[in-house]
């Protein structure tokens, strides 16, 4: 019966994703390149991976814009991007295509040169000091006395050092350091309370685990953007039906999956052993799929 429900899980998100790239226009293709992300996406990320990316697929005419306005980075952080424009044009989404050449400009923000290295701050505090002139304070015998009684004591009596508490890394989970992961692996329905508590307890939280690829498709028109169905464990054949819930991947391209080429590699495919790491997102009750941001695919 198990295998009949996931089956049929199947069937409906082929039906869905054919039904949905059934409008496809038959026009013929240009040498203009389709944007993998839109002009939201690449705010907050790193400048150096965005201008990476972009070369990667392609584009010849990228510039870079700095925005030397932090001053302590708590917020946002050195190298993070501002904003991305692509012919004078800020706003843009996911597939939009332009040629080649299109002048892009990347803006981000970073430390002043003047206070990166402390030379501003040295030199206001010489300037401060060079017109003081220097004093000299007569103090009566007895207050002296009294004076150094007070440091003696004060020496006596010795604070404790601050230590600094060093960050702690987010810890990936696993079954093996997290039993309520290894109780949702092990978990023989397709749909569970259990998959919808965990998704709450831990969403945003990265997970690690072995699986395999059960479907994978275009998402809607885009040929570099896919929807891939998931299952922990091993490939067996079509019929065979792994515990756990259906993982998904929704709208996701190469450079999402940890995958440095514009092109799917051959381990991306129906059948594949891969290695997974991803991030909680929710479980959707109604259709029966577990929701995960990838992280990394790799091949196992």
């Amino acid at each position: 019966m198990m295998k009949r429900i996931r089956f049929l899980y199947i069937i409906a998100f082929v039906f869905l994703m054919l039904n949905g790239c059934s409008h496809v226009s038959d026009e013929k293709p240009d040498d203009r390149i389709e944007m993998p992300a839109s002009s939201s996406d690449y705010e907050g990320r790193n400048y150096q991976d965005v201008i990476n990316e972009l070369e990667i697929i392609g584009f010849t005419n990228i510039d870079v814009e700095m925005l030397d306005d932090l001053v302590i980075g708590w917020l946002t952080k050195d190298g993070e991007v501002e904003k991305v424009s692509i012919n004078g044009s800020t706003i843009f989404s996911s597939g939009a295509k332009y040629p080649s050449d299109a002048t892009i400009i990347v803006t981000y923000h970073a430390f002043p040169e003047k206070l990166a290295d402390g030379s501003k701050e040295k030199e206001e505090s010489s300037e401060d000091t060079e017109d003081i002139p220097e004093k000299t304070v007569k103090i009566p015998e007895k207050k002296a006395d009294a004076l150094d009684e007070t440091q003696e004591d004060s020496e006596k009596i010795k604070e404790p050092e601050s230590q600094s508490v060093p960050e702690q890394e987010e810890v990936i989970l696993t079954v093996d350091n997290n039993e309520d992961f290894a109780e949702v692996l092990a978990t023989k329905e397709d749909s569970s309370p259990l998959f919808t508590e965990f998704s709450e307890k831990y969403r945003g939280q990265q997970i690690e685990f072995d699986g395999h690829i059960d479907y994978i498709v275009n998402h809607g028109n885009y040929n570099t953007r896919w929807d891939l169905l998931l299952s922990v464990g091993d490939w067996v054949d079509e019929n065979t039906v792994s515990p756990g819930p259906i993982f998904k991947f929704d709208d996701v391209n190469t450079f999402d999956m940890g995958i440095e080429d514009l092109s799917l590699p051959f381990y991306v495919s129906v059948g594949s052993n891969v290695h997974i790491v991803a991030k909680v997102d929710e479980f959707n009750e109604d259709a029966g799929i577990f929701l995960l941001t990838p992280v990394l695919v790799a091949e196992r």
